[in-house]
């Protein structure tokens, strides 16, 4: 069975199977999804051809920066978004009001294909995290890679006020650190891959998988409109084959990857294992995971008021990953 005919096969399988999807009859039916990150949602069910016979059309639109992407979800100018899960710890802790809900949830990475890492310059005399002691490390502030630095210090018995973080975007943290102006980087992928392959940077010890999720986002407007949930469904139920169905087919994810970002074969090939995600449903575990770290940052003051996200989860669509 060719690509096309398994995800249309899937597909009609799991809508037929989900009774509440009830499509309307009048006006334009259209999804807008918005994503801040390359290679992400979209990449994943286009190289799946995953939207093959969608009842719907689906608006991409693309931010630079995840906190303007989930105000512009917040105001309903989008419908569905897809981000890190510290991105909501961090509005939760400034927002008193969300205006969305944590719809899915998403694990980048698994055995053997880490997605973030600490690197430092080939010949540092550093080797584990807790050599980091005094040090200063480049990180994204607000990101996911910034709880997995801070629960990686705790763990090596470096306390988060031993070292110093300088908040940098991958762009230009490479340069920095080659410059030896920080000394180390933690950096998700492809940048790890480039650093590593091209520049001869290695991985610290001591940076376990942290179990961290990334998540789809549904602003409160559209999960109060019928029509939208049930888009909403079916586009969770088509990301979540296409996400399976590029598991067992990494070369065609490798491919993708390498086109969207234009790097070489060698550092596709490495990288984009790395990036495919494995759909999960929201369950006590990924609400306990993301509350984790809201209480993390709150321990170590990065935020300074305490932090429930109990209510901010929409369980109602794990029946899409059937």
């Amino acid at each position: 069975m060719n690509r096309r005919n398994f995800l249309q096969a899937a597909i009609v399988a799991g809508v037929a199977s989900q009774a509440r999807l009830a499509w309307p009859q009048s006006g334009p039916d259209k999804l807008i999804f918005a994503e801040a990150s390359k290679p992400g949602p979209r990449a994943m069910i286009e190289a799946a051809d995953g939207l093959a016979g969608a009842p719907y059309a689906v608006e991409w639109s693309e931010f630079n920066a995840t906190p303007l992407m989930l105000t512009a979800l917040a105001g309903g100018a989008v419908d569905v978004c897809g981000g890190g899960s510290t991105a909501l710890v961090f509005l939760a802790a400034n927002t008193p009001t969300l205006g969305l809900k944590a719809i899915f949830a998403q694990q980048i990475g698994g055995p053997g294909a880490q997605n973030g890492r600490i690197l430092v310059p080939k010949d540092s005399p550093l080797h584990h995290v807790r050599d980091l002691k005094g040090k200063r490390i480049a990180v994204t502030r607000g990101t996911q890679l910034h709880y997995q630095v801070v629960e990686w210090l705790r763990r090596a018995g470096v306390r988060y006020d031993q070292v110093t973080l300088a908040s940098l975007q991958p762009s230009e943290a490479l340069a920095v650190l080659q410059r030896s102006e920080v000394d180390a980087w933690a950096v998700y992928e492809p940048y790890a891959s480039v650093a590593e392959l091209e520049n001869g940077a290695r991985a610290l010890e001591g940076t376990p998988m942290l179990g961290d999720y990334g998540l789809v986002f549904a602003s409160e407007q559209a999960l109060e409109d019928p029509a939208k949930v049930a888009r909403i469904r079916d586009f969770l139920h088509r990301l979540a084959v296409s996400e399976r169905w590029l598991q067992a087919h990494q070369e065609r994810w490798i491919e993708t990857a390498a086109k969207l970002t234009g790097l070489p074969e060698a550092v596709a090939r490495r990288s984009a294992p790395r990036t495919l995600a494995t759909p999960v449903a929201i369950t006590d575990q990924v609400v306990a995971s993301v509350q984790a770290q809201a209480d993390v940052f709150r321990e170590v003051g990065v935020i300074n008021t305490p932090v429930n996200l109990a209510d901010a989860f929409d369980r109602r669509f794990a029946d899409a990953l059937s």
